[in-house]
């Protein structure tokens, strides 16, 4: 009888002292909550900030492709323009519903001025030019992005997606530089 009795207060120890170390542990998550909830707001505005550039980017893109020369380069603006906008739209779609924070309207991406490319004095090489350097900007932002632990996995996938699209136009601007020399 004794050792029945020893063993159920050893059992009701034991729970006893998992029940404060679980207690100890959620008292320290739920201090960390406003940290947490800071990372998530740094997280969201750098996300917003790369998708004001895109967007930005999207407006140039479609400016240059109606005053470019050249066929193949108008085509590739328009091609720029396009991919600029699908990323557009993933990512509004994505930020929407990973974050708790105001939902982003398509109005949003009509309010913002395009000032990275002013097009009406360019030749087609040097928007193309213009567009190398812009891209390698993006480039470092979503690069710099990617870094972050909390980000959420969809938001992470488009924008490995885009890093990819990104260099294969690179290589793209190369090329027409190159025959429109």
């Amino acid at each position: 009888m004794l050792s029945a009795i020893s063993l159920f207060v050893s059992i009701y120890l034991d729970s006893v002292n998992r029940f404060c170390f679980c207690k100890i542990h959620l008292s320290k998550l739920i201090k960390q909550k406003p940290l947490m909830q800071n990372i998530h707001e740094e997280v969201y505005s750098q996300i917003i900030k790369v998708l004001q550039k895109n967007i930005d980017a999207q407006k140039a893109y479609l400016k240059a492709a109606q005053i470019a020369k050249q066929h193949d380069v108008k085509l590739f603006f328009n091609h720029k323009a396009t991919d600029s906008g699908l990323f557009n739209d993933k990512l509004i779609f994505e930020l929407n519903y990973a974050f708790d924070f105001p939902k982003i309207e398509k109005c949003f991406t009509e309010n913002l001025p395009s000032n990275w490319m002013d097009t009406e004095f360019l030749s087609d090489e040097s928007m193309l030019v213009k567009t190398f350097t812009h891209d390698h900007t993006l480039l470092k932002d979503y690069e710099a992005l990617l870094t972050y632990s909390k980000l959420p996995v969809a938001i992470r996938f488009i924008m490995k997606e885009q890093v990819t699209v990104i260099k294969l136009d690179r290589h793209k601007i190369e090329q027409l530089i190159t025959i429109y020399k």
